[in-house]
């Protein structure tokens, strides 16, 4: 069988870049491979990755590191986003994020369901879910949308009120939301980013939880995350709870090391 030596050094590159955070040289490089190859041979495939664009070197006399297109081909081929992952404990999570400089947002989901509207002398509405009661002022108006969406989910609730206009309902709902099963870690990380990048926004939006309601779960290389950022919308099973896991970094974070470490059971 042939090996694909193009293959092996350009992954050997990655995986050492991802582990060591700096560049590698084709010395070096053989020294790390399991395959006997000559270091001849590793210079001539270096040439031919940096020449298609798939590493670079950074200054003249120093080794190599992949491309931000290299990366992100690879995040695509080594994660799942859409298979549900399964994690045994939160505390070793909060420790791994905080290991791999990386900033996540953790949301379980435990569908809540509106099963009654209680009419408190036309003084107040008591909405009852399967997981909690909200109180509103009473307004006609709303008893009457509300019974339209008796057996809803609160989320579909939430939206339906936010584009209506129906404010204070669909405040009162936005806080529920953000308030229950909502876990986050490395804000820190976040905020420096997005101090680096001039966007205030970028904090705001991925503190949001209500911004599961329209992530796939996928990899997001642009439009909501700057380049040379990534963000992955994971699904996971956390403590036996269904959840999804956004994380955000630089393409350079060892988002696989970080999945490996918190997927591990001891």
């Amino acid at each position: 069988m042939k090996i694909d030596k193009r293959s092996i050094i350009l992954n050997s590159i990655i995986k050492e870049y991802l582990k060591r955070q700096e560049p590698i040289s084709s010395n070096e490089l053989k020294v790390k491979l399991d395959i006997d190859m000559a270091a001849s041979t590793i210079r001539v495939y270096f040439k031919k990755l940096s020449e298609e664009g798939s590493i670079t070197q950074l200054h003249l006399s120093g080794g190599r590191i992949p491309t931000n297109k290299t990366l992100k081909d690879y995040w695509q081929k080594v994660l799942s986003p859409n298979k549900r992952m399964k994690f045994y404990d939160i505390d070793k999570i909060r420790k791994a994020i905080k290991e791999h400089g990386i900033y996540c947002m953790i949301k379980f989901y435990e569908k809540s369901f509106l099963k009654e509207i209680i009419n408190v002398n036309k003084r107040y509405l008591i909405l009852v879910f399967d997981n909690g009661e909200i109180a509103l002022k009473y307004n006609k108006k709303v008893e009457i949308f509300l019974k339209s969406f008796l057996e809803y989910e609160i989320h579909d609730i939430y939206k339906i009120a936010f584009e209506v206009g129906l404010r204070e309902l669909a405040g009162k709902l936005k806080s529920v939301l953000i308030d229950t099963n909502t876990i986050k870690e490395g804000e820190g990380f976040l905020f420096d980013t997005s101090r680096k990048f001039k966007n205030p926004k970028l904090y705001e939006y991925y503190t949001n939880p209500l911004i599961f309601n329209e992530m796939e779960n996928r990899i997001y290389f642009e439009k909501i995350v700057p380049e040379g950022l990534m963000a992955i919308n994971q699904k996971a099973q956390i403590e036996n709870k269904k959840a999804n896991m956004l994380c955000v970094g630089y393409l350079q974070n060892n988002f696989e090391s970080f999945l490996e470490q918190i997927s591990t059971k001891e």
